[in-house]
């Protein structure tokens, strides 16, 4: 399997929360165009409600993961990626043990399309995961799947991330 699919994540309080900053975020937004990125808007973890990252930290520590510690930490943000893109296909860093999405906003668009191992240079065998709002998928490093992800719409698509980091194998120099 290349990822788990999870239906209804969040509380409707936290789900409405998170559609609120990713329609309204104002100067909570900003725009990163690194990495070779198909121009992604960012809400980082300082915008976002704790408790809702505390709500995913328990999530995973109930599946038996440390999300936190001397060699483990968690963070989250909302990700929108402007319209008429897309990113190329990839899989997440090593850093990354989860890889947590949900799908925010708008109630329809694209979901991630992720790829079987020894297709994803040909962009054969391909399975686009379904866009439902506070629906989505996590996975962890072990299945790490090639994936990529696109905007066709007119206006953002906009994602919960959160991701359990390890920090032995982050470059710190």
């Amino acid at each position: 399997m290349l990822y788990t699919k999870i239906e209804d994540f969040f509380p409707q309080e936290y789900f409405n929360e998170l559609q609120n900053l990713a329609q309204n975020g104002g100067d909570a937004v900003y725009e990163d165009r690194s990495a070779g990125r198909a121009l992604d808007i960012y809400s980082g973890p300082t915008n976002i409600n704790p408790t809702i990252n505390e709500y995913c930290d328990n999530y995973f520590t109930s599946l038996g993961y440390t999300t936190h510690g001397a060699e483990r930490k968690s963070q989250c943000r909302l990700q929108g990626t402007i319209p008429q893109t897309e990113y190329k296909v990839h899989k997440d860093a090593e850093f990354k043990e989860i890889t947590l999405l949900i799908y925010i906003y708008p109630t329809e668009a694209d979901g991630t399309i992720f790829y079987e191992e020894d297709t994803h240079i040909q962009r054969t065998h391909k399975t686009e995961d379904t866009w439902k709002p506070n629906s989505g998928y996590w996975f962890n490093r072990d299945q790490s799947p090639y994936h990529s992800y696109r905007n066709t719409l007119t206006c953002p698509r906009w994602v919960f991330m959160y991701n359990i980091l390890d920090l032995n194998m982050i470059d710190t120099g």
